[in-house]
């Protein structure tokens, strides 16, 4: 990326010549007048949030265009730390139009899509990359539907729906093995430390910016019992940091070979430290999910058939269920267990996990939406709109 300046020569003859400037004089040039935008809308007392975000744009517009394997990472990162970036900076915008933070990580990814289709994300394409642009299109007429409100809950929809499918297009052209081990490596730092954070907030407590985003943006499922609320970390729900713990959790796993002997002890204490919390967490999806991919991935290493691969991924998540129900077995010889807020996140897990339908667990409720989900099908076969089925939907409330 370069940027061409005009400049009059000083001969007497009116010839203009170009002064061209390199990516790094562009970009400290954008620096320059991002400075200046973010001192103005300072001065007129606008929200931090929209200064945050006006300002974080056209930086990194110029870093998408310079290198967009880098942004790949660096999206990762934002997206990783917006949670507390957000409740840092208070409680956003009070005009009801949203937290404009949040619309940089769309627009992060809606011009990775650009390059990438420039790059021939779309040739080429294979089964898989066809049903994806097919149900891509289908959201994008759904986003239409008006039985789900109005077309600002459509576009809210796509937000939530379709923009994420667009990192799949992003993935196919732009993504490489040196991006995918950077992406990993910050995946796994990033793990251990959401992870110590929310043990921090589950030993020690919660810090004041997360006590008023619980007092004013908790739900319920934030909640064990009617005293314990449960860690999210840098994310926005426990649901969000189960699930990247959930992630960092495999793939530091699966760089156990490559690490040095030397670094071998420190990447064992990574591993636990991200399984504890992971537990503590108390989200049984996350869970059980985790304890299935380590298992197909274990199959996988030694080379197993994907059939076999797929029963010891089920294999894996019995015998997280035997587990639980020994420590369950030995919880209740103990009074001290669930007189801890630790303790009663424990007993969550193995409730669910070893009574999977009885009235501990939350999967026959699951089942029932989606058994409902499955009828409305054929009772509404045009569907609600995209909008219906995310948060979206309340924008018209």
């Amino acid at each position: 990326m370069a940027l061409s300046l005009p400049v009059r020569g000083g001969s007497g003859s009116g010839a203009h010549s170009w002064l061209r400037m390199g990516p790094a004089e562009t970009v400290v040039l954008l620096g320059l007048l991002v400075a200046a935008l973010f001192g103005a809308l300072l001065a007129a007392s606008v929200s931090l949030h929209i200064l945050l975000a006006l300002a974080v744009c056209p930086l990194v517009l110029a870093v998408v265009w310079m290198s967009p394997r880098s942004t790949i990472v660096g999206l990762a990162f934002w997206l990783i730390a917006l949670g507390t970036v957000r409740r840092l900076l208070g409680s956003g915008n009070s005009s009801g139009l949203g937290d404009p933070l949040l619309l940089v990580g769309p627009a992060v990814l809606v011009l990775l899509l650009v390059v990438a289709c420039g790059r021939g994300a779309l040739r080429n394409r294979s089964p898989l990359a066809n049903a994806i642009g097919l149900l891509s299109l289908l959201v994008l007429v759904e986003a239409l539907n008006p039985l789900q409100g109005g077309l600002l809950v459509g576009l809210g929809g796509l937000l939530f729906v379709l923009v994420p499918m667009l990192a799949f297009w992003v993935g196919r052209s732009l993504l490489d093995d040196v991006t995918l081990r950077r992406l990993f490596r910050l995946i796994a730092v990033m793990s251990v430390l959401a992870a110590a954070y929310g043990l921090f907030q589950q030993f020690v407590g919660f810090p004041s910016w997360d006590q008023r985003w619980i007092a004013s943006n908790g739900y319920v499922a934030l909640k064990i019992g009617n005293d314990v609320t449960r860690a999210f970390s840098s994310f926005s729900s426990a649901q969000e940091y189960a699930a990247f713990l959930s992630v960092g959790l495999v793939v530091l796993v699966s760089t156990i070979r490559n690490v040095r002997r030397v670094l071998l002890p420190v990447q064992l204490a990574a591993i636990g430290l991200v399984g504890f919390a992971l537990v503590l967490a108390s989200v049984r999806t996350s869970l059980v999910l985790t304890a299935a991919a380590l298992g197909a991935m274990a199959a996988a290493r030694v080379r197993l058939r994907p059939g076999i691969a797929l029963l010891a991924g089920a294999l894996a998540i019995l015998a997280l269920g035997i587990g639980l129900s020994y420590l369950s077995s030995s919880a209740q010889t103990s009074t001290s267990t669930t007189a801890n807020p630790s303790g009663q996140l424990l007993q969550h897990d193995i409730a669910g996990i070893t009574d999977p339908t009885g009235s501990g667990s939350s999967l026959p409720g699951h089942l029932s939406e989606t058994v409902a989900g499955i009828k409305s099908a054929f009772l509404q076969p045009i569907g609600y709109g995209t909008g219906s089925i995310t948060l979206a939907s309340h924008l018209d409330g």
